[in-house]
């Protein structure tokens, strides 16, 4: 039986007292709904700096996202997702609208 990490989401031995990978505890007596439990401040000044590179500034944005898809907990990746397609989106429209000035 292993222990599933609420923060990583990787699978530890079931007597493992803290992640393999972030070294959160892994007995956690309190039960916290996904809904009221908090989000580090980096966490929301990362999500926050990524939706604006991710506008403004794509191919910083696109890094962002990323990092947080790869090294964020779980319950913040669909904000790596959303950050991504924006970033994409405006790399392919600034290409397009470059080869449209230059031709």
């Amino acid at each position: 039986m292993t222990k599933k990490c609420e923060d990583c989401g990787t699978l530890n031995d079931e007597h493992s007292e803290l992640c393999e990978k972030c070294g959160t505890s892994l007995n956690s007596n309190k039960s916290i709904s996904p809904e009221s439990e908090s989000m580090s401040m980096l966490t929301i000044i990362l999500i926050v700096l990524g939706f604006i590179f991710s506008i403004f500034f794509a191919l910083i944005g696109l890094i962002m996202s990323i990092y947080l898809l790869i090294r964020g907990p779980d319950r913040v990746k669909i904000f790596g997702i959303i950050m991504l397609i924006i970033s994409l989106i405006n790399m392919i429209a600034g290409a397009y609208l470059g080869v449209i000035g230059i031709i």
